[in-house]
């Protein structure tokens, strides 16, 4: 795509989707990745984004936009919020895998280890039995971003 087709499709996203496509686009992640972000992943500081298994099962590091700094904390804000009142009312787990849950009993509570892009609704863990948030999932981006495209009437695959 070209700068202003890109620019044309982000137009017709909203927020969060909006979000998630320009960092997935300013960083160069996959959407796989960018879905299942921590918010200890982000380090405004070094302007870094730190991804742990990446495809290969490989971790890397890969730029944190600067011009999405600002956005980025005011979303942080708002799920940071949702996670006190999911903490209030005895929920605010997060799902994190089994070895790290033994690891770090803790975690699954912590705000480093929520979902930086975190789903409405809370689920139920098929093994655990525990409800938690997960993160967004990636057919929803691929179904907002699809819509987005052919609002623009780009007739080229994207």
């Amino acid at each position: 795509m070209t700068r202003d087709e890109v620019k044309k499709v982000f137009s017709h996203l909203e927020a969060p989707w909006k979000l998630i496509a320009q960092l997935l686009y300013g960083s160069g992640l996959r959407l796989s990745e960018g879905m299942k972000l921590r918010v200890k992943d982000l380090d405004f500081g070094q302007g870094t984004i730190t991804i742990h298994d990446a495809k290969g099962g490989t971790h890397r590091i890969v730029p944190l936009p600067r011009a999405l700094e600002v956005k980025l904390k005011s979303h942080l804000e708002g799920a940071r919020e949702r996670h006190l009142k999911d903490l209030a009312a005895g929920l605010g787990n997060t799902h994190i895998p089994q070895s790290l849950q033994k690891k770090y009993p803790n975690a699954p509570r912590e705000w480093a280890w929520q979902f930086v892009f975190p789903a409405a609704k809370l689920c139920q863990h098929p093994r655990t039995q525990v409800i938690a948030r997960y993160h967004l999932h990636e057919g929803s981006m691929q179904r907002q971003f699809k819509r987005a495209v052919n609002k623009t009437g780009i007739a080229k695959r994207i």
